[in-house]
């Protein structure tokens, strides 16, 4: 069975769209880990200022990477 070229152009874009895509999605949990561990660290004087609480802190930093 051969594939033409049209098809191997197809399946390139399809194989390089998916790549992007998870590259995208790992970089996504890498900024949420990193600013949420952010978040975890600002004092009760900053969290009260931006209007949120320990629980509130809480309740973020707890939640999985992908979420």
């Amino acid at each position: 069975m051969q594939i033409s070229a049209k098809q191997k152009v197809s399946i390139q874009s399809y194989i390089l769209h998916s790549i992007e895509s998870g590259v995208e999605t790992l970089q996504l949990w890498i900024d949420r880990h990193h600013h949420r561990k952010q978040l975890s660290q600002l004092s009760d004087h900053m969290l009260k200022d931006m209007g949120l609480t320990r629980v509130d802190v809480y309740n973020e930093v707890t939640k999985p990477f992908w979420k």
